[in-house]
């Protein structure tokens, strides 16, 4: 990563008012929801070969759709990369009621014909990914300073079910 990189993370990171003594990965989402004034929503999936993890940005909420088929030390760095994505400032793609009714079906594998076309406009430049996996890293090394390491050992919990139930429930509303 080039200098000018690594000097933007590490100002992010100085910038989080986050107290990481007390950390927790769902206590961090929370933080971050509260600070960008949405909800996010994890969302496990099997996903398409090539990705592990998405952030779509839904018209009222986040979602971070990741790989549940990896361990879960794996899911919970994938969700705090899409955290961190959030956090730099990163653009990501923008999906209507239709896209996200496709994304959020209820059968525990993405549907890969709603989400890929999703993925090709929502590609992060190597710059883009570069900053995010960096301030990922820097994060858990704040996390590990302050012995809360098991707790990146946990994912986020899902409750996509109730998730869609909201959903659907608004769109009959």
């Amino acid at each position: 990563m080039r200098r000018e990189q690594t000097q933007r993370v590490k100002a992010l990171l100085d910038e989080l008012d986050y107290d990481f003594s007390n950390f927790t990965l769902e206590g961090f989402a929370d933080w971050l929801a509260q600070r960008r004034r949405r909800q996010i929503v994890f969302v496990p999936r099997s996903m398409p070969a090539s990705v592990s993890g998405a952030w779509v940005k839904g018209h009222d909420k986040d979602y971070i759709f990741y790989e549940m088929d990896t361990p879960i030390v794996h899911q919970a760095h994938i969700q705090l990369h899409e955290m961190a994505h959030m956090l730099c400032g990163h653009p990501t793609v923008e999906v209507g009621p239709q896209q996200t009714q496709a994304l959020l079906r209820h059968t525990g594998r993405i549907d890969s014909q709603a989400l890929e076309p999703l993925l090709q406009r929502s590609v992060h430049s190597g710059q883009a990914e570069e900053e995010a996996e960096s301030l990922t890293l820097f994060i858990q090394e704040q996390v590990f300073a302050h012995k809360k390491a098991e707790e990146l050992y946990k994912t986020v919990p899902s409750d996509i079910a109730s998730e869609f139930e909201d959903y659907f429930q608004k769109l009959e509303g």
